[in-house]
């Protein structure tokens, strides 16, 4: 699973503002995010247990790029005590174990008190089989997240819809109202968005979040892991809310293998989030005793007009373009902030920016859908010879996209 690049540290960018990105003229360098409280939960499992801690540590390290406020909560000791204590004031929590919904086949009629939330562990310390269940009533009536608050859950049954290993498929109505239902305790507790996916890790939706500016359903939708397939409801659980289902396959008019939904206030914002517009990103450690020098924003890339590089980027195909003694950089800067902008896509993917060129990048900086202008504030370490490597990454050979960097400042030690 690829990930986004990760943030620079705060104290290095208190100098760089605020604007709008546009494709069409040179931007400042954006904001870097606040420190929100970011608590990743581990229940009991079982023998799965050892896979989830080893999943979520990627996560942690993902998260760990834009808050230095992350709290690990892993069985063994996942006890709801120690979790509730946790989730207080959370802006964004991610959990991994065991999922028990409604509807199932094991009761005919709700039950609050262990269907909708976690499968924590009953007593601390006592290994990753002593699992009991704290469901809706639970989260809603004890938890209060911090405002609009986001919550992902990771690779449960029920949360998305889905069914258990080994259940029969479930029909459309029963994966709407298992959906509708996993979501309505968080949304009690404070949460503006629900995220189930049993199939992907949770770091793409962390990092879209930190790194751009949109809807939460946009951020959704957009993800690299998107079936294709979504369909909308209004929540009954949650009114106000939409729910949305991305289910696996589709195939005369039937919906199948429901693994990734979406229960949202419309209208959310990945800022309305994380208080911050678009954060700043850097693709290497932060630049340590580095100084930074603000510049009048200049543009060195602009394929559309041979600036930098002449003719559209072809997806997985990596392209170098000079940056030091360009735009007011000099020769000894060794990273730049600048605006990063993609247009005239013709196809949704994701830009990677970085020192070294590579056709297949594990990272990014910047995703896009089809036909809509996107920018991003970076800030990025150059390469030895003073130049950075764009590289486009579509679903497949062929796509094109004209690229677009304007500079804004650079440190030099």
């Amino acid at each position: 699973m690829r990930r986004l690049v990760p943030v620079l540290l705060a104290g290095l960018l208190g100098v760089v503002g605020v604007v709008a990105p546009s494709p069409l003229a040179p931007a400042a360098a954006a904001a870097v995010p606040a420190n929100p409280k970011i608590v990743l939960v581990v229940g009991a499992t079982e023998s799965t247990t050892s896979s989830y801690r080893t999943a979520m540590d990627a996560v942690y390290a993902t998260a760990a790029k834009y808050s230095t406020n992350v709290v690990k909560v892993y069985s063994p000791n996942a006890t709801w005590a120690a979790v509730k204590a946790a989730l207080q004031g959370a802006s964004i929590v991610v959990y991994m174990g065991h999922g028990n919904g409604f509807p199932s086949p094991y009761r005919s009629s709700p039950w609050p008190y262990t269907q909708n939330g976690f499968g924590l562990n009953a007593v601390a310390g006592q290994g990753d089989n002593n699992n009991t269940y704290y469901g809706e009533y639970y989260i809603g009536n004890e938890v209060r997240l911090a405002p609009n608050a986001v919550v992902i859950l990771s690779h449960l049954c029920y949360a998305s819809g889905n069914s258990e290993p080994g259940q029969p498929e479930p029909t459309i109505d029963v994966a709407k109202a298992r959906i509708d239902n996993f979501a309505a305790g968080f949304a009690r507790a404070g949460a503006s968005t629900v995220i189930a996916d049993g199939h992907n890790g949770p770091s793409s939706y962390l990092d879209a979040l930190f790194t751009t500016h949109q809807t939460m359903e946009q951020l959704w939708r957009t993800n690299p892991w998107s079936a294709g397939h979504v369909f909308s409801f209004a929540s009954s659980r949650t009114p106000g809310d939409t729910a949305f289902a991305d289910p696996d396959g589709f195939s005369g008019g039937v919906y199948t293998s429901f693994y990734r939904s979406l229960v949202v206030k419309p209208g959310t914002t990945t800022d309305d989030v994380t208080r911050a517009a678009l954060s700043t990103s850097v693709v290497t450690a932060p630049i340590v005793g580095a100084t930074y020098v603000p510049l009048t924003p200049a543009r060195i890339l602009d394929t559309r007009s041979g600036t930098g590089l002449s003719g559209a980027f072809s997806s997985h195909v990596a392209r170098t373009f000079g940056v030091t003694g360009r735009g007011g950089v000099p020769t000894n800067a060794v990273a730049v902030t600048g605006n990063l902008t993609v247009t005239g896509q013709t196809a949704a993917g994701y830009l990677y920016l970085g020192p070294v060129a590579t056709n297949n990048p594990t990272s990014s900086t910047l995703n896009f859908p089809l036909r809509d202008d996107r920018a991003n504030g970076v800030t990025v370490a150059l390469s030895a010879k003073g130049t950075l490597s764009a590289t486009y990454a579509a679903a497949t050979l062929g796509p094109t996209t004209q690229v677009i960097f304007d500079v804004t400042g650079y440190f030099v030690r």
